[in-house]
């Protein structure tokens, strides 16, 4: 026999009304919210989608749009993007545009056309154009470790300028004093972000800021490697290195080995990003962390927030705090 309503309301111990009133997305007690999405998954309970839809005039379901999903970075995040709103009774559309932006503007059309009630959008360079169409939409939409200025919207990002400060500390109070940075598009905002923290640190322990140490590359792996291949061309190069996301770093450490440098002993280096191979390296490379389930969840959560109605604070920035985890690859002069 099917689960019934009854059923899920007796096994979670509450209401009908209360169970209603969850599957619709009303405000319901983060207690009684996890012990009804329990008992629905213990009864393998179905929503009438078609019902609650019509019901509600919402499709209870999300866009999430993304210039790719090969990287765990992402991935990661999305994982727990879509387990949130799960639990607040909304399924995830996927619509990844193999960073082409032709395919971007159709995979935006298609999770349009399927009227999902909002977006979350990991935002790329020059994405004023698309994120001001979703605006024009009325569609509620919540962009993730990206943001663009000048319109206003929700964001959820990391602690990018306290993050590199303090990796740039570190290395400051370990003596070195010609510290390279290879970061992203100069345009981009989390790349500004992280060059300021660069900047500040150097600036805050009277460090010179020496231009021809700062890279700019694309957050690709073969700009890390020619970034890190023009450090080293220098007179006098870097005696440490901050690459500025994890391709990057794959690239920077793929020059690395090809050049024979020894690590830390030759050169410190410490990547900003989430690296899933740092601690199985020789020697384990540094990394600032990134709470990438915390990303995931509380942009879910500001999504279901604002379609619930609840403006406040609006637009609202989340800069979630980093973390520096020092092991073997950094060294003091």
């Amino acid at each position: 026999m099917a689960a019934t309503i009854k059923m899920v309301a007796e096994r979670a111990g509450v209401s009908v009304a209360t169970v209603s009133k969850y599957i619709n997305g009303g405000n319901v007690y983060e207690e009684n919210r996890e012990r009804i999405q329990k008992a629905i998954e213990e009864l393998d309970y179905k929503i009438n989608e078609v019902a609650r839809s019509l019901k509600t005039n919402k499709t209870y379901t999300i866009g999430v749009l993304a210039a790719t999903i090969q990287s765990s970075f992402i991935t990661s995040i999305i994982s727990k993007i879509q387990y949130t709103l799960l639990q607040h009774g909304y399924s995830t559309i996927i619509a990844d545009y193999q960073e082409n932006k032709k395919l971007e503007k159709k995979q935006l059309d298609v999770l349009l056309m399927r009227h999902v009630d909002g977006i979350i959008l990991f935002p790329e360079e020059n994405e004023e154009e698309i994120v001001r169409f979703i605006k024009e939409q009325n569609v509620p939409i919540v962009m993730v470790d990206n943001m663009v200025e000048g319109i206003p919207c929700d964001a959820i990002l990391t602690d990018n300028m306290g993050g590199v400060y303090t990796a740039v500390e570190e290395l400051i109070k370990r003596s070195h004093r010609r510290i390279g940075m290879i970061t992203g598009p100069e345009q981009m905002y989390t790349s500004r972000e992280r060059m300021k923290g660069y900047c500040r640190a150097c600036e805050d322990y009277f460090v010179e800021v020496v231009p021809e140490l700062i890279r700019y590359g694309n957050y690709d792996i073969e700009s890390g490697y020619r970034c890190f291949m023009e450090l080293m061309e220098l007179a006098n190069p870097p005696t440490a290195v901050v690459a500025g996301n994890y391709y990057m770093a794959i690239g920077a450490l793929q020059a690395i080995n090809e050049k024979g440098i020894r690590i830390p002993e030759q050169l410190s280096f410490i990547a900003y990003d989430h690296m899933e191979f740092a601690g199985i390296m020789t020697p384990k490379i540094s990394t600032v962390s990134q709470p990438l389930g915390n990303i995931g969840q509380v942009a879910a959560e500001r999504i279901v927030q604002r379609l619930k109605g609840n403006m406040e604070n609006y637009p609202q920035v989340d800069r979630l705090k980093t973390s520096l985890n020092l092991t073997g690859s950094v060294n003091s002069l």
